[in-house]
């Protein structure tokens, strides 16, 4: 009876979780789960949008050295979400004489190593960071925004979709948005750039 009683007594004494106390370990897990996940996202976007606006200011400091250097007019030309064949891209042209004497905005590759880009005949689109869009511009309208810098380097002007616009005596903000956040490039006079 003794040795029963034995047996009995060391069921009891047994450590265990119960059902209720594994219920509750899952759900903190689960919680801790979702916030993680929560905060990669947002320093995914956050990243994203750090990198693209680095993106639009190099593209822009390109071009403008650009036509300092091979002492041609330079154009940089961002296609906003809105642009339904090239959207959330940018492209470079130059102004090269041709054998007639008459100038032209010809395309030309000034993409860097990373930045995808797309060809269509001899223009090449350099998408912005994945999963960022450009959303427009305060002074211009439209869903083209082209920025003209000259062989100084020191003058820029700015046109929109159809023409609109005209030399930039104001600074120009350069919208995008990614995953909630908002943020923009704004450029200057001088092609001068700021981060917002």
């Amino acid at each position: 009876m003794a040795l029963y009683h034995r047996k009995a007594r060391r069921g009891d004494d047994e450590d265990g979780f119960s059902l209720m106390e594994l219920s509750i370990v899952v759900l903190l897990i689960s919680i801790l789960l979702v916030i993680a996940t929560l905060s990669y996202a947002n320093a995914s976007s956050n990243t994203r949008m750090s990198g693209a606006k680095k993106q639009i200011e190099s593209a822009i400091s390109r071009a403008k050295t650009a036509a300092r250097q091979q002492n041609a007019t330079y154009q940089l030309i961002f296609y906003t979400n809105e642009n339904v064949a090239n959207a959330n891209s940018f492209e470079f042209r130059r102004n090269v004489k041709g054998p007639d004497g008459s100038w032209t905005m010809t395309p030309v590759d000034e993409s860097v190593s990373g930045e995808k880009v797309s060809k269509s005949g001899d223009n090449t689109y350099i998408r912005v960071m994945e999963g960022v869009k450009i959303t427009g511009c305060n002074e211009i309208p439209g869903d083209v925004i082209i920025v003209n810098f000259r062989p100084s380097g020191t003058t820029m002007s700015v046109y929109g979709t159809g023409g609109s616009g005209g030399p930039a005596s104001q600074p120009v903000t350069i919208n995008i948005a990614t995953g909630g956040l908002t943020g923009s490039v704004v450029i200057n006079s001088l092609g001068g750039t700021r981060i917002n």
